[in-house]
């Protein structure tokens, strides 16, 4: 399967959080999958580390790497996802989310994601 994983999921798994379920860990060791981070998720990581309201067991230079090594493979935003996002209904106001769920939407992925406020839109969320 093909998952794209919400910012907080990659911040709990990365961080050991006992906050993510062992079903989701699982899925996401299981090298049968792919499991995708959008870099809005990088993005908006950045942002909340600027203004304290996050922190990570690591130097936030060491995102990338310690995404990578866990085998997430970073996905960027193009333009074909921008523009769905344009046609997506405000049921979720969050921008990273949004971009998220046009991603998942364009790409037939399933989202990882405790957000219930994804079921909302045509996309597969696990949780």
């Amino acid at each position: 399967m093909n998952y794209i994983i919400d910012t907080h999921t990659l911040i709990w798994y990365l961080g050991f959080s006992k906050r993510l379920p062992p079903s989701i860990s699982k899925i996401i060791r299981n090298p049968k999958n792919k499991i995708f981070v959008s870099v809005a998720s990088f993005w908006e990581i950045a942002i909340k580390m600027s203004i304290k309201k996050i922190e990570l067991p690591f130097a936030i230079s060491q995102l990338e790497a310690e995404t990578l090594y866990s085998n997430i493979l970073i996905f960027d935003i193009l333009v074909k996802h921008t523009l769905i996002v344009a046609d997506l209904p405000l049921h979720h106001k969050d921008p990273f989310d949004r971009i998220i769920i046009a991603q998942a939407m364009s790409e037939n992925l399933e989202i990882m994601s405790s957000d219930k406020i994804f079921d909302n839109y045509p996309v597969k969320r696990v949780w």
